[in-house]
């Protein structure tokens, strides 16, 4: 067999073929954290990267979801149990190419497939928009003798920086511990293992936009409680942009890095604002978090400053209520989610008071009387989710 293969990539929108050699893309050397922790080509990779970007190895900064396609609908208030998220997800990510390997539990850690690098999907049960979310680590090309399998792991919970540790709950504080073994529940931050996978040794991948990125003019406010799954949100606009300017910190005394780490599925990381093009007087990006505020500046954030909330910032987030209408996307009917993760789930926002139909079928108009229609292009989608290949022999 020749050392080159051909590999055939849909990780992004459109399919690219590439040549190249079985034996330039080998495992992740290292967890690589201080670039996916900050800036690399010109782009806060912290920031534009989620847990599946992390698990690829794919900074293309815009916090991919398995299958790169709309997630159907559950239709309202319905939540799915943890064996059901890794049902679907699973689904998607063998729609990317990711090779599912057959693992019970109790067995040992599994061998990649050959021209794979071994990862773990994990699920939170919930409503989608709503408690339910999904999460993945990744093994690592170094050794660690202390480790299952005899190699590194490490993951990247959303927005939050990519660790080595997971957060040890037994005790008060809580602690960050180094992570040896995604197999053990008290190692997995509060998701349940759905299984192995192996994802192709592929090429980096050019970046693709963000679907939830802000609109000009107005600033993108999140609940950073997920990992995979969207934030709520919301997006707002001049008056909500001026209330936040005013109570951004004074910064008078910069704090050390507070090291955001500990937080487990489900709980809130704090809250993030991110501007669209047009806006004054926000920062490139902020965050806020167990009383901090984390002030990004520069072209693409590379500058950070860590400041006291004396402006009473995360308060004023913490008392907004994200509106919700109705989300429709190409897979199914409707479900009523925030705008922002209507958005980030592919899908179309009718517009806030919107809701579903009680079919979930046809979302409705509240207050209009007036009635959208949702074509919903069920063999077409089948159709293109089915050629969606990582990965042709």
């Amino acid at each position: 067999m020749s050392a080159s293969r051909q590999v055939r990539t849909c990780l992004l929108i459109s399919c690219i073929s590439a040549a190249i050699e079985s034996s330039v893309w080998a495992l992740p050397a290292n967890e690589d954290l201080a670039n996916w922790n900050g800036m690399k080509g010109g782009v806060n990779n912290l920031i534009r990267n989620n847990c599946y970007n992390y698990a690829i190895d794919q900074k293309t900064n815009d916090l991919k979801h398995p299958g790169g396609l709309p997630w159907p609908n559950l239709g309202v208030g319905g939540a799915l149990k943890e064996a059901q998220w890794c049902t679907k997800v699973t689904a998607r990510a063998i729609a990317d190419g990711l090779v599912f390997i057959p693992w019970v539990p109790g067995a040992a850690i599994p061998a990649a497939p050959a021209g794979t690098n071994l990862v773990v999907l994990g699920a939170k049960a919930g409503r989608k928009g709503g408690g339910g979310d999904f999460h993945w680590w990744r093994q690592n090309g170094n050794a660690d003798p202390n480790a299952a399998g005899g190699k590194q792991w490490s993951h990247k919970r959303g927005k939050t920086k990519a660790k080595t540790t997971y957060t040890d709950t037994t005790v008060i504080p809580n602690v960050e511990k180094p992570l040896t073994d995604p197999r053990a529940a008290a190692q997995r931050d509060g998701y349940a293992l759905c299984g192995f996978f192996g994802v192709p040794k592929v090429p980096p991948q050019p970046p693709q936009p963000d679907p939830s990125a802000p609109t000009p003019g107005k600033a993108k406010v999140n609940d950073l409680r997920q990992s995979g799954v969207p934030n709520p949100g919301m997006y707002a606009d001049a008056t909500g942009i001026s209330q936040i300017i005013a109570h951004l910190p004074s910064c008078e005394d910069p704090l050390p890095d507070p090291d955001w780490t500990g937080v487990l599925a489900g709980e809130s990381a704090g809250f993030d604002v991110e501007p669209g093009s047009g806006v004054l007087g926000l920062p490139v990006y902020t965050r806020v978090f167990a009383g901090v505020v984390a002030i990004y500046s520069g072209t693409e954030g590379e500058n950070i400053v860590y400041c006291a909330d004396d402006g009473e910032l995360e308060q004023y987030l913490q008392g907004l209520t994200f509106p919700t209408g109705a989300c429709s996307v190409s897979e199914d009917a409707c479900d009523e989610l925030t705008e922002t993760e209507c958005r980030g789930f592919g899908g179309t926002y009718s517009g806030h008071g919107s809701f579903c139909s009680s079919g979930g079928g046809v979302p409705a108009i509240s207050g209009s009387g007036m009635v959208v229609m949702v074509l919903v292009l069920g063999g077409l989608m089948a159709v293109l989710f089915g050629r969606r290949n990582l990965l042709a022999a």
